[in-house]
């Protein structure tokens, strides 16, 4: 395939001339790669048995000037109701321009890409900014400002989480309370260097530095464009820029994560409970067995209320009271004081010993009661072993305050100990006021923000009043390790390359470029083509090519294309295109990117200039496009046929339909009766071309399919557009849907245009919009499968 390349760049209008034309040979396609042809049996057979005609015969022979008028479908619900269509205004006009041709010569212009000193001083603002540059500019330092910004979102608080695995989970700051810190990091070559840099400006037909001098070339003198080259010295430096921010976090002693070790609340590191063979063994404590035998449940010699638990469903009951590494299933959690996962009721206040059963009685300045060890054997609270074996830690009192402390020889009795849990399901109970205590089970355990005494604000972490056992009684300490905070950074890092010069480089803007090829695309240089003995196929010396063009109108503005093809050696009709490319995910109209760049395809493939009944082509193609890579899978079928359209049913009269097969007027062209046996075109070929694009990234494939009719003597009599996506995976087969029809009216040809070679005008596509003949129309560039111009409101109306 060949491929014409553009370029477009910042308009500068400049007083210039029009087009001109360079061309050299080679260079590789950068736009796709593995591009492997399938096999193409029926082409490398002589003959397929089938009926054969010359391909001029059929399509339309370019020494001839040619003006078909068809009735035009423009979508699927005009081609669905032909009784909606009308013969008058439903219409679509192609035309052949034999005395016309885009001519393309080759010509050495190496000079061209010479770039010169440009020195805008000269009273020549190339670029209309106001500004007249000379040609080089000394001395500049490059100092660029990159603006960053930190967003934060502390956390406000620990909420505690019923969510079918209860614990407490961290609620960061909404949106509208988010911290935004923002900086901004500089670099200065000067500073970082030493060095300073010169900026050179030049001017050029063509810009090597963007366009390769290899390759046919357009150029559009009436416009300039601008290309800045920045040329390092090859020595880096990383900028580093810092902000700094407070980060809220939860410390590896906070109460969150701590759960009582002092398992009977007295203050004291109680050795490990008696293991005995009878009741008669256990002194102030109570003979129990468990499956290794019995043992002596000590008390704590005191009486217990009972536990704090949080009352979830406010039914005043602790609801599913036993702990199972979890609160599982909406379980209520309760502080477990006495380290045996199950929730526990208040010592009961008795009268004598009898009424105390698994318990000892005790009495204290209130009364009588039964004092209860947990009821589990126990092993020594805080065996004295490293921190790292225990996990333990402790609450250090000391006059300057209260902190927690890992050393266990600072302990001293009383000061409450803890063990580090991995989870943040320990119950937080406040006790409000040391003097007047009562417990209440924090739901939400706040990070709290106050306003000092000035106008600046400070983070103080909340306080609570915790519980701690003692030999006698009970002490009600206040501390404040919950939530923390500490100063965290965020870097924004950035290389910078050092620069030696800048050279801004102004040039005429490339209109297109054709690349010549090898005949079989998998070779893309001349010396490989020809090793594997293929056609090397040189675009340029004399390359010209025919125009048509196809003008119709849709709500009341004229629409057209120009179609642009030309006669390959070896009989082939090839035709420019611009292809285009649906977008990750596929299926909607505003997601179709378009290739600027101009491609040569066959459209009509030839067996030494004759097409032939059951010719068969099709060929894959990976191509890569900034939408991502696609595989183009292309499929060519020629088939005889025999048809039947308005040229050969029926005719526009003085604005009216007559039916030819019996020259009666009608209403509309419908009534007209089905053709007869002389009425069918039987002398005709089908031509069906199917393009599948699939993204490979997810798969989606969009296809087109165009089948056309051609007649001999009469060219195209019937074009058929359609498309698809990739259908349902409930769908049986291909779903396509017509999208646009074209069905000959009327045809008139004139010999007249080629007969006098003299008459032959060579043109520019920039010549197009100052030719009467053209309309005045300028040269567009579209994307066109075969003649049909793709109408992006109907993909978004495909049934799929």
């Amino acid at each position: 395939m060949i491929q014409y390349k553009l370029y477009r760049y910042i308009k500068e209008l400049i007083p210039a001339g029009l087009f001109f034309f360079i061309f050299f040979t080679g260079c590789e396609d950068p736009s796709s790669s593995n591009s492997v042809d399938a096999p193409v049996p029926t082409l490398e057979q002589s003959s397929l048995g089938g009926k054969e005609g010359e391909v001029q015969s059929y399509f339309f022979n370019f020494n001839k000037d040619i003006n078909s008028k068809f009735l035009y479908y423009p979508n699927t619900s005009k081609i669905s109701t032909p009784s909606t269509m009308d013969p008058l205004k439903d219409t679509l006009n192609l035309r052949t321009f034999s005395d016309y041709l885009f001519s393309i010569s080759r010509a050495d212009f190496i000079s061209e890409a010479t770039r010169l000193p440009f020195d805008e001083t000269e009273n020549w603002d190339i670029n209309g900014d106001g500004i007249y540059s000379q040609d080089i500019i000394r001395d500049l330092n490059k100092i660029v400002e990159i603006k960053w910004d930190k967003t934060t979102a502390p956390i406000t608080h620990y909420y505690w989480s019923d969510d079918g695995n209860g614990k407490y989970k961290p609620k960061s700051a909404t949106q509208s309370e988010q911290v935004k810190i923002s900086d901004t990091l500089i670099y200065n070559q000067f500073e970082s260097f030493g060095t300073t840099y010169d900026s050179l400006i030049f001017k050029s037909v063509i810009d090597s530095n963007v366009t390769s001098v290899s390759e046919l070339t357009f150029v559009d003198l009436d416009e300039f464009s601008k290309k800045v080259v920045e040329i390092p010295t090859g020595e880096k430096v990383v900028i580093n820029d810092t902000i700094y921010y407070e980060e809220r976090y939860l410390e590896e002693t906070s109460l969150l994560k701590l759960k009582s070790a002092d398992c009977n609340d007295d203050g004291q590191i109680s050795s490990k409970e008696e293991r005995v063979d009878s009741a008669g063994e256990c002194i102030d404590s109570v003979y129990l067995e468990d499956g290794t035998g019995g043992f002596c449940d000590r008390g704590n010699g005191k009486f217990d209320d009972s536990e704090v638990y949080m009352d979830i469903n406010e039914d005043n009951v602790c609801n599913v009271g036993v702990y199972e590494n979890a609160w599982k299933d909406g379980a209520e959690p309760f502080q477990d004081r006495n380290c045996n996962n199950k929730y526990d009721q208040a010592e009961s206040r008795v009268s004598s010993a009898n009424e105390c059963i698994d318990s000892v009685y005790l009495e204290d300045d209130t009364g009588g009661f039964c004092d209860r060890g947990n009821g589990i054997w126990d092993e020594e609270e805080w065996p004295d072993l490293s921190h790292d074996l225990t996990n333990i830690v402790f609450l250090n009192i000391d006059l300057n305050g209260s902190y927690m402390d890992t050393l266990r020889s600072n302990w001293e009795q009383n000061e409450p100990f803890f063990k580090i849990t991995s989870r943040l399901d320990n119950l937080i109970i406040d006790y409000q006021d040391i003097n007047n205590p009562d417990p209440v089970p924090l739901e939400n355990v706040y990070f709290e923000v106050a306003d000092s005494s000035g106008n600046t604000i400070i983070n103080i972490p909340n306080s609570i009043i915790i519980k701690a056992g003692t030999l006698t009684g009970w002490n009600f300490i206040e501390t404040t390790s919950l939530i923390s905070a500490r100063q965290a950074m965020a870097i924004k890092s950035e290389t910078f390359e050092e620069i030696e010069k800048y050279e801004t480089t102004y040039s005429n803007v490339v209109i297109e470029q054709a690349e010549s090829y090898c005949s079989n695309s998998n070779y893309k240089t001349e010396e490989e083509c020809n090793i594997a003995e293929y056609e090397w196929i040189p675009v340029g010396d004399g390359e010209e090519y025919f125009i048509m063009k196809s003008r119709w109108s849709a709500n009341d503005t004229i629409l057209y294309d120009y179609h642009a093809f030309r006669d390959r050696m070896n009989g082939d009709v090839v035709k420019l295109f611009h292809p285009y490319y649906f977008k990750h995910y596929g299926y909607i109209a505003d997601n179709i990117w378009f290739d600027n760049d101009v491609y040569e395809e066959v459209f009509l493939y030839t067996k030494g200039g004759y097409l032939r009944d059951g010719e068969r082509v099709s060929h894959d193609t990976l191509i890569t496009t900034p939408t991502g890579d696609y595989n183009v899978r292309t499929e060519y079928e020629i088939d005889s046929d025999t048809i039947s359209v308005p040229y050969t049913l029926w005719e526009m009269v003085n604005g009216q339909v007559v039916c030819k097969d019996n020259n009666t007027p009608v209403d509309h062209f419908t009534e007209c009766p089905e053709a007869k046996v002389d009425q069918l075109i039987d002398d005709c070929f089908k031509i069906t071309r199917t393009r599948t694009l699939t993204l490979i990234a997810n798969g989606v494939e969009y296809g087109q399919k165009n089948t056309e009719w051609l007649a001999k003597d009469l060219g195209i009599v019937k074009s058929l557009y359609e498309i698809r996506w990739s259908e349902a995976i409930w769908d049986q087969g291909e779903k396509w849907t017509s999208i646009g029809k074209w069905e000959l009216m009327d045809s008139k040809q004139s010999d007249l245009g080629r007969l006098f070679v003299d008459r032959i005008s060579r043109i520019k596509p920039s010549d197009l919009e100052y030719i009467d003949r053209f309309d005045r129309e300028p040269y567009m560039r579209n994307p066109l499968f075969g003649l049909h111009r793709l109408q992006l409101q109907n993909i978004n109306n495909l049934d799929r």
